[in-house]
């Protein structure tokens, strides 16, 4: 598997800036890996903007899924933006 790059808060212009888009998101779409180990969330904002976020799980550990650090809280305009964005990111996703 690719390491993959954590993304910085500020690594990005199309970073979220208001106190709406810091709301908890409601998930759009949940892509999980064949392992079932890794999965990647669609998030649409409350400002009804996209971004995603990438999480993971150990089968030894009964608390779910836990996020990687793997993020992008954007300000794309659809879902299929913040996918075609994860999938440029996400190596297993590609």
């Amino acid at each position: 598997m690719k390491c993959l790059k954590v993304m910085t808060p500020h690594a990005d212009p199309d970073r979220l800036n208001s106190a709406a888009d810091r709301q908890k998101p409601i998930v759009v779409t949940s892509i999980e890996h064949d392992s079932g180990l890794y999965c990647v969330d669609i998030l649409e904002f409350p400002s009804h903007r996209f971004g995603f976020r990438e999480f993971r799980r150990d089968p030894e550990d009964p608390h779910g899924w836990r996020p990687t650090g793997l993020a992008h809280d954007c300000t794309l305009k659809s879902a299929a933006l913040a996918l075609l964005k994860a999938k440029g990111v996400i190596g297993w996703l590609s």
